[in-house]
C-alpha cells in the first residue's frame, strides 16, 4: 500500500532564525515513512528527511517552503503532491514585557527568554497561533480573557503550552512566575491533490569506490540533492586531468598543470530545460597554486569584460556579454576566494547564458556550472546563488 498523506503539521522547534515543523500527516502502517523530499520546479531538493515517523521540515523563519512534496515508504511506494508551508514566528524577546526577564539560554535558542519572579509579556498577532514554552507555568490572555492555562514542567525544553485562535490582529498576553517563553509560532500549510509515485532504484557509480574520487564527491552535486528523475555521474572523463577545468573566455590558465585531483559531474534528465548542469571539484598541489587559479580568472574575467568576449583562432570575436549578478547572499566563500559570473556567451542560434560560481577554500575549488539558451530570471539566478551557497557550505567542512 501507499503511504497516507495528509495536511497536518505540528511545531515541533522554534526560534528567531527557523521554525521546524513535524509532518504528523504523512505515515505508513506497513514498511514506515523512509524518505520525504520537498523539490522545486526544476527537481532540486529544498528539503529532505528520512526520519521514520512525523518527518520534519525546517522552515526559516517568515519565509514560505513551496514546492512538490514526495513522500516514499521503505518499500518504494510513494504519494506526490504540491504543497505550501507559510510561517510566522513572533520571538519572546520582541515582546513589550513586565517583570524581570533575562534570555533563557542556549537550551532554547535565540529569541526565548525567561522570567524570574512575576512577569506577563505581551505580543500582538493574528490567526491561530502555538505559545511556545519551556519550564514553568502560566496563563495565556487574549483582551482580558484568559483562554488559556499552561500546566507547569520542570523540563528544559520546548513545548506547545496552548493554541489560541485570535482571528484579526490582537494582543496576547502571558502571564506566570518563573516560566520561559520562546514565542507565538503560526503555520498554514495547503497540500494539493496526490497521486501514488513509485521510487526509482539508485543509480549506480563505481568511480565512488575511489577513496579520492568519494572525498572530492562530498563537496559538489550528490544524487540526493535532485529529485529521482535526475541522474548525477561523472562526466566522461570527468574523474581525469586530461579536460581543462577553467576555461572561461578561452583564457591561458597556467594553474591547470597544479591540478592533482579532479571530478566533474553533470546533473541530467529527460527534458531538462539546462543545456548544462554541473559541478567540478579540484584538488592543487598546494594552497599556493589554487591561489594563483583564483588569480588568473580575476584577471581572465577582467579583461573579457573589458574586451567584450575574446577573438578565436579565426581572430572572430565570440562576444560575452556579462550581467551585474546584485543580492550576492551571505555564506558564499569571502571576495577574494571567489569569481562569480553571470554572461551571455556568443550571439544569435549559439547564444547561451552561463551562470558560473567558482569557489576557493585551501587547495580546493569548487565550480557550479548552470547553462541554459533562454537566460535566467532573477529568481532564477537568486536560486542558484543559494545552491552556491550549500556548496560554500560543504568546501568550507561547514554541514549541508
Amino acid at each position: 500500500a501507499h503511504p497516507v498523506v495528509t495536511n497536518s503539521f505540528v511545531v515541533s522547534n522554534a526560534n528567531a532564525n527557523e521554525v521546524t515543523v513535524a509532518w504528523k500527516g504523512a505515515t505508513d502502517a506497513g514498511a514506515g515513512i523512509c524518505q520525504v523530499n520537498v523539490v522545486d520546479e526544476d527537481g532540486l531538493v529544498l528539503q529532505a528527511s528520512s526520519a521514520k515517523n512525523a518527518p520534519a521540515l525546517k522552515l526559516a523563519s517568515g519565509v514560505a517552503l513551496t514546492g512538490t512534496a514526495q513522500v516514499f515508504d521503505c518499500v518504494g511506494n510513494g504519494q506526490s503532491g504540491d504543497l505550501s508551508i507559510t510561517n510566522t514566528f513572533v520571538a519572546a524577546d520582541k515582546s513589550s514585557k513586565t517583570g524581570k526577564w533575562s534570555a533563557a539560554g542556549a537550551a532554547y535558542g535565540a529569541g526565548a527568554i525567561k522570567c524570574v519572579g512575576k512577569c506577563t509579556a505581551s505580543l500582538t498577532v493574528a490567526g491561530k497561533n502555538e505559545v511556545l514554552v519551556g519550564a514553568g507555568a502560566a496563563t495565556v490572555a487574549v483582551g482580558n480573557k484568559t483562554v488559556a492555562t499552561i500546566a507547569d514542567s520542570k523540563v528544559a525544553k520546548l513545548r506547545i503550552g496552548a493554541t489560541v485562535d485570535v482571528g484579526s490582529k490582537k494582543v496576547v498576553r502571558i502571564s506566570g512566575s518563573n516560566f520561559v517563553l520562546i514565542g507565538l509560532a503560526s503555520v498554514t500549510s495547503t497540500l494539493g491533490t496526490l497521486k501514488e509515485i513509485e521510487r526509482a532504484p539508485a543509480i549506480s557509480d563505481p568511480s565512488l569506490s575511489d577513496e579520492k574520487q568519494a572525498k572530492l564527491a562530498k563537496l559538489g552535486f550528490r544524487a540526493e540533492d535532485f529529485s529521482q528523475e535526475w541522474t548525477v555521474l561523472p562526466m566522461g572523463g570527468g574523474t581525469k586531468l586530461d579536460d581543462p577545468s577553467l576555461d572561461l573566455c578561452n583564457g591561458t590558465y597556467l594553474s591547470e598543470k597544479e591540478r592533482v585531483e579532479r571530478r566533474q559531474v553533470a546533473a541530467t534528465k529527460v527534458g531538462s530545460t539546462f543545456a548544462f548542469l554541473s559541478t567540478e571539484v579540484v584538488k592543487y598541489s598546494s594552497v599556493a597554486a589554487a591561489t594563483a587559479a583564483q588569480k588568473e580568472l580575476v584577471k581572465v574575467v577582467a579583461q573579457c569584460q573589458n574586451e567584450k568576449g575574446y577573438k578565436d583562432a579565426t581572430g572572430a570575436l565570440i562576444p560575452y556579454d556579462f550581467k551585474t549578478l546584485r543580492n550576492i547572499p551571505s555564506g558564499v566563500v569571502s571576495d577574494g576566494n571567489r569569481v562569480f559570473v553571470h554572461t551571455v556567451i556568443d550571439s544569435g542560434e549559439r547564444a547561451r547564458t552561463l551562470l558560473g560560481f567558482y569557489q576557493f577554500n585551501g587547495d580546493t575549488f569548487t565550480g557550479l556550472y548552470v547553462l541554459n539558451a533562454e537566460g535566467f530570471s532573477d529568481a532564477q539566478v537568486d536560486k542558484w546563488l543559494k545552491v552556491a551557497v550549500t556548496m560554500a557550505n560543504r568546501l568550507l567542512g561547514k554541514s549541508a
